[in-house]
């Protein structure tokens, strides 16, 4: 989610971050490379053009990066395309400027700071619950046990039961070197998952193309090992095969069968839903054509649009965010894809199956007792809850600033959310 730019087109992101969005909504990509969306801030003058109401930032994971070099930011105009120069790189169009004083964002309510703190672009901190500082979360895991962890754009971080952090693999330097603790490198990681014991941690390598395998000796160790469970160092593919024979291109989601012998992989840049068994190391592709689009069929004749979230059931049915098409899906293990929720008019709108709608869901999280699956929708700064067994879709929260990026459930009751525009991690007691 940060540098260079990733498949789509200029064009192709520029609509589907515009044409989604309300009336008067300013769109930026960041210097880190996520996908904005905010309301023109309102302004005090009584004049007849004053902007809305400031509405907050968002951002979808692991999808839109800009290159190096590449203007940081795009503000559409009131024609449907937004400027841009004859070598496609967007260009800031010049906003109307005022010295009116501008609202602050709403506070939330209903959220329990868990740890951290406001964030600070750069920096990492471990320590106790309040004095932590984290750079980037993109994705959450839970053991049993109630211990997360966190990547943190190039660290894995366990968060401990009393909200106290210890880095046990990676340093703010990028690279891509196996090890011990600090000595490992990644480049940006975007997905983890963990064992139900919280000792074998998985972790999505976005930019080197590679998920990583982090093992602690003891789940109070200090450090963990590193090593390359699959795909080759910073070699984009979509081989099967062992070890780095099988390729990926930006993977990002991740999950594991419930018995833990496959993880699930969301490899966005190919549209495909790969599987990993965890003890031969072996890839092999689940479902999806390679080619974006929207199918529901099986196998390779089903088709995905960047893919980004990821759950597996109890049964082994696997739920997917279908970031770019609106939509909940669902692969059986033989490989079936169908449409859980959702549907091609984006929307926040509750309802059943495909009477629902969402603005670019981007990350899962399944309470596999109940069926019930949490999803951000990201463009909706909401949390929505999709009933498996009957498709249907209610809003579990809306934030008035919050932009939510990752979920993770910590038992029945309290679902786990880190903000892209914040830098805690912050609980929401469920009903």
């Amino acid at each position: 989610m940060r540098h260079p730019f990733r498949f789509f087109s200029l064009t192709t992101l520029l609509l589907i971050s515009v044409t989604g969005c309300p009336a008067n909504t300013k769109v930026a990509i960041t210097p880190e490379g996520r996908i904005k969306a905010s309301k023109a801030p309102a302004t005090v003058s009584p004049s007849p053009s004053a902007s809305a109401t400031p509405k907050p930032v968002t951002s979808v994971q692991g999808l839109f990066t800009p290159s190096p070099g590449a203007s940081p930011s795009v503000t559409p105009s009131t024609s449907p395309s937004p400027q841009s120069s004859p070598s496609g790189t967007p260009q800031p169009s010049t906003a109307p400027s005022s010295s009116a004083s501008v609202a602050g964002p709403v506070p939330e309510t209903g959220l329990t700071t868990l740890t951290g703190a406001i964030k600070k672009e750069g920096v990492t901190v471990d320590g106790s619950a309040t004095v932590v500082r984290f750079n980037q979360i993109d994705a959450i895991a839970a053991a049993t046990d109630g211990t997360m962890f966190v990547v943190d754009r190039t660290q894995v971080r366990r968060i401990n039961t009393d909200g106290s952090v210890k880095t046990i693999a990676g340093a703010l330097t990028a690279g891509n070197e196996n090890g011990v603790g600090v000595a490992a490198r990644f480049k940006i990681l975007m997905g983890i998952v963990c064992t139900a014991d919280g000792k074998t941690i998985y972790v999505a390598d976005e930019t080197d193309h590679t998920i990583r395998k982090v093992v602690l000796d003891t789940a109070a160790s200090l450090e963990g090992t590193v090593t390359t469970l699959a795909g080759a160092t910073g070699a984009p593919g979509s081989s099967n095969g062992v070890g780095t024979a099988g390729t990926f291109n930006k993977p990002v989601g991740l999950a594991l069968s419930p018995d833990e012998s496959a993880l699930f992989v969301a490899d966005q840049a190919n549209h495909l839903i790969r599987k990993i068994d965890v003890s031969t190391q072996t890839v092999s592709t689940l479902a999806g054509s390679g080619t974006a689009g929207f199918k529901d069929d099986t196998g390779s004749a089903a088709q995905f649009d960047a893919p980004s979230g990821i759950a597996c059931a109890s049964n082994g049915d696997v739920y997917v965010a279908d970031t770019r098409n609106h939509r909940i899906r669902k692969i059986t293990g033989a490989g079936v894809v169908t449409t859980l929720a959702g549907s091609p008019d984006r929307g926040l709108v509750n309802g059943t199956g495909t009477a629902s709608s969402f603005n670019q869901p981007s990350d899962l999280a399944l309470d596999r007792g109940s069926g019930l699956l949490y999803v951000v929708d990201a463009l909706n700064l909401a949390i929505r809850r999709v009933n498996v067994a009957d498709s249907a879709v209610t809003t579990t929260k809306k934030f008035n600033s919050l932009n939510p990026i990752a979920v993770v459930l910590k038992g029945p009751k309290t679902l786990v959310v880190a903000g892209n525009n914040d830098g805690r991690i912050q609980s929401l007691d469920l009903p």
